[in-house]
C-alpha cells in the first residue's frame, strides 16, 4: 500500500486522529474482515479472550485502525507493521521500522484517539461524558492533595467535568512517562479548571518544564488529553477514514 499524499509530521507536532469503533452491522463486517487479516497471531489471540462479540469487535477495529494509521506514515502494508513491547507493556514500532515515530492510543466506548509524534514520547487519554457521581470519593483516592482541594472548591454542578478533565491529562502523563503503576496518580499535580491551561504543576518522577499537556477533547461529549515531552506541541488533528488532511490546528 502505497499513499500519493501521507501526513506531513513535524517535530513540533502532535498529530491525533479520532476514530469511531461503532459496532453496527457494516462496521463489524469490517472489522471482522477488514481489520482482522491486518493483526498479529498474538492480537487475534487476545481478541478471541473478549467473552462479548461487541468488545471482540472493538478491539479488532482498535487495532486495525492504529496499524492502517502508522501504515500511512511508514508507507507500508498495515500487516507488515511490528510491535516490540517495553517493560511495563507499552508498545513501540519495532526495528526496522522509523525509530523516530512515537505513538499511544486511547479509546473509550466507541470513540479512539490515536497520538503520534516524533522522537518525543507522547500519551493520550479519552473519557466519554458520563456521569461520576462518586467522583469526590475517587479523587481523594488517585488525585493530589492540591487536585483534591481544588476539586473540593468547585461548584457541584461542574465537579464531575472537572474530574474527567483532570483525569484524561494525569493518564495522558502518565502514558506518556512510561512509567505505568509506577507511577502514581497522586504523585504528581495537573492543572484542571477549564480556565487554566493543561500543564503539569509537579512530578517527583519528572521535571514539569519538559512536558507538556494540551486539551484534545470535544466538551462536553468527550474529554480528551495529549502529553508529549518538549517545550512545545502543535496539536494537527485528523479523522481516520478521510483523505489525508488535517481537520484543524490547534496551537
Amino acid at each position: 500500500m502505497q499513499f500519493s499524499d501521507p501526513p506531513q509530521l513535524l517535530a513540533s507536532e502532535v498529530h491525533i486522529w479520532q476514530a469511531s469503533l461503532q459496532t453496527d452491522h457494516r462496521a463489524a463486517d469490517r472489522a471482522n474482515s477488514g481489520f482482522r487479516y491486518a493483526l498479529s497471531e498474538d492480537e487475534r489471540v487476545r481478541a478471541e479472550r473478549y467473552l462479548f462479540p461487541e468488545h471482540r469487535r472493538r478491539f479488532v477495529a482498535r487495532h486495525g485502525i492504529l496499524r492502517e494509521i502508522l501504515a500511512r506514515y511508514l508507507q507500508v502494508e498495515p500487516a507488515t507493521v511490528q510491535f516490540e513491547y517495553l517493560e511495563l507493556g507499552k508498545p513501540q514500532l519495532a526495528r526496522p521500522a522509523d525509530a523516530r515515530l512515537q505513538f499511544n492510543i486511547s479509546h473509550s466506548g466507541d470513540l479512539a484517539l490515536y497520538a503520534v509524534a516524533l522522537d518525543s514520547p507522547v500519551g493520550v487519554d479519552i473519557e466519554i461524558a458520563r456521569p461520576v457521581p462518586d467522583c469526590l470519593a475517587l479523587a481523594s483516592r488517585f488525585f493530589s492533595p492540591v487536585e483534591y482541594q481544588g476539586l473540593l472548591a468547585t461548584p457541584p454542578a461542574l465537579q464531575e467535568a472537572a474530574f474527567l478533565r483532570c483525569w484524561t491529562r494525569k493518564e495522558a502523563f502518565v502514558k506518556a512517562h512510561g512509567k505505568g503503576l509506577s507511577l502514581p496518580l497522586d504523585g504528581f499535580t495537573v492543572t484542571f479548571d477549564r480556565e487554566s491551561p493543561p500543564r503539569v504543576l509537579d512530578a517527583t518522577v519528572a521535571d514539569p518544564s519538559e512536558w507538556v499537556l494540551q486539551d484534545v477533547g470535544n466538551e462536553p461529549e468527550y474529554f480528551g488529553s495529549v502529553a508529549v515531552r518538549g517545550n512545545q506541541c502543535q496539536v494537527v488533528r485528523f479523522e481516520w477514514g478521510t483523505e489525508v488532511a488535517p481537520l484543524r490546528r490547534q496551537e
